[in-house]
This record gives C-alpha cells, sequence and structure tokens, in this order.
C-alpha cells in the first residue's frame, strides 16, 4: 500500500446551469481525450454534490459517478463522527454485509486513518490478503486493489470514499489530483448542507417559539416594514400573516401614514433602548 500526496489547484464551476450546459454540448459519441473527460467528470461531481441538499442522495450520487468513471466493481462512501471516528451515515453498492464489516475493520486502522487526516489518497494492493479472505461479495470473482479517498470538512477528516477493484491498476498523478479534490469538495458540500440543516432547525425552534406567544409580536425594519408577525398578533388584526408582512407598520396598526407621536418603534431606533408607550387603539 502507499500515499498519493494531494493536489491543489483544480476548481469547480459555480453556477449549476452552466456546468449542465457544458455538459450538454458534450457529444457523447465523440472520442474525448482523458484532459476531456476529466473536466466532464468534474463537472459531472459538481452538479451531483450541489444539486440536493440531502446527505444520503449525494453520496449515492459521487459515489455511482466514481464507480462509473474509474470502472471499480464496488465501494463504500461514509461520514464519520468527529471523535469517535464511526460512520454516521453509510451508503454503498455491489457489496456484502460480511465485506462491510470487513471493510470498516480495515478502515478503522490507525495507520490508514492518520493517512487519510493528512489528506493522502491510499492504494492498497493484495486486498485481499489484507482482508484476511478472499471473497469480498462482488460478482465475478474477488477484489485485488482497494483505493481510499479521504473526505476533508475545514482539514479534518470528515468521511471516506473506498473503492474496490478486480485487478491492480496504476493511479495516474492527475487521477490522484482529481479524487483528492473529489473528496475535498464532498466535504465542503456536507458542511454545507449540515450548516444549512442547523439553520433550518434554528428557524423553526425560533418560528415556533414565537408563534406561541399569547400576546402579539412583530419585527420591523428601519423603514418600518414588517418582517414577521406572530400568529396572536395577526389575529388581532383580523389579517393573514403574509398579508402583513412588507407593509408599513404604523399604516396596518393604526392607519397612518408615518409613525405616530411618541412612536416606541422610533423612539427605540433613536436611542437603541428599549421604549414603552401606551395606548387605546381601536382597530385592535
Amino acid at each position: 500500500m502507499k500515499p498519493i500526496s494531494s493536489y491543489q489547484g483544480m476548481g469547480f464551476c459555480d453556477e449549476l446551469w452552466e456546468m449542465e450546459s457544458i455538459n450538454q454540448s458534450i457529444n457523447p459519441s465523440i472520442q474525448l481525450t482523458p484532459d476531456l473527460k476529466e473536466a466532464r467528470f468534474l463537472n459531472d461531481i459538481a452538479i451531483t454534490l450541489f444539486r440536493s441538499l440531502q446527505l444520503k442522495e449525494i453520496l449515492n450520487g459521487v459515489l455511482e459517478k466514481l464507480l462509473e468513471c474509474l470502472e471499480a466493481e464496488s465501494g463504500i462512501m461514509d461520514l464519520l463522527d468527529p471523535q469517535t471516528r464511526e460512520p454516521v451515515l453509510l451508503v454503498h453498492q455491489g457489496l456484502s454485509q460480511e465485506s462491510l464489516r470487513e471493510i470498516h475493520r480495515l478502515k478503522s486502522d490507525d495507520i490508514f486513518l492518520n493517512r487519510l487526516a493528512r489528506g493522502e489518497l491510499v492504494v492498497i494492493s493484495n486486498l485481499s490478503q489484507e482482508m484476511n479472505f478472499i471473497n469480498l461479495g462482488i460478482k465475478d470473482g474477488a477484489a485485488q486493489q482497494g483505493l481510499i479517498i479521504p473526505i476533508l470538512s475545514n482539514k479534518n477528516l470528515s468521511g471516506t470514499i473506498f473503492l474496490l477493484f478486480h485487478a491492480d491498476r496504476q493511479v495516474t498523478s492527475s487521477e490522484a489530483a482529481m479524487l483528492l479534490l473529489v473528496g475535498e469538495q464532498a466535504g465542503a458540500a456536507v458542511e454545507r448542507v449540515r450548516l444549512f440543516e442547523k439553520i433550518y432547525r434554528g428557524k423553526n425552534e425560533w418560528e415556533e417559539t414565537f408563534d406561541a406567544m399569547i400576546d402579539g409580536v412583530f419585527l420591523i425594519d428601519r423603514e418600518y416594514r414588517i418582517l414577521r408577525v406572530n400568529k396572536s398578533l395577526a389575529k388581532m388584526l383580523g389579517r393573514p400573516i403574509r398579508e402583513l408582512v412588507g407593509r408599513k407598520w404604523h399604516w396596518e396598526f393604526h392607519g397612518e401614514g408615518k409613525p405616530i407621536e411618541h412612536c416606541p418603534c422610533e423612539t427605540a431606533m433613536k436611542s437603541h433602548q428599549t421604549a414603552y408607550y401606551e395606548l387605546d387603539e381601536p382597530r385592535m
């Protein structure tokens, strides 16, 4: 087994529509040069990574593209717990449960994990000997070579991609660079999805708390436009929430074209302090 150093400098298109248009412009019947094949593969990976916000769907899509591009027999893609380095999400193609257990045992070796954590691509020759049994559950015979790609998020090992081949194959420097880039971009996509999930959970928790309040509550911007209204206040005003958002609060609350005298909102904005004001509003 041998590590292959990481490579920097290759990038992905940012606009999904642009990447898709590039693919559509390539006639599949044309014999592509290695550089064009690599560019098309990276383009396909980029589309797969950024098309979905579902981690399992992303992992399955990337694994499928890798198996097709490298003509691998089977493979696993997993995400790891940062503390225990145990898989928290795993997808695979072409492997039995016995094979999955044996591959997990092999990948859990500190030698492999340390190399992967350093951003190295690890090639394992004579795989059947390394794994202590011949048949890995792959159709038509045994696996001879394994290829492990690190998935890095903020320079930390957050997952792995393990590909298996029937025969030993030479991994070129260009392929190594491409595969390490895929691992880095997969890590970035995972972080993007997890950040979205965190924000989405926080938003839902805030909205549930906001709408659970008995008192009417609303948020406005510096132009006095309503940004958010809770259900209690919408009920007091007798208006759907969607009709209130974006409207001037002093018009909706008081029927006035400008803030009323002693307006607590205006006072709070100018003083940067909490403001209070009591009045009877017949509209409410």
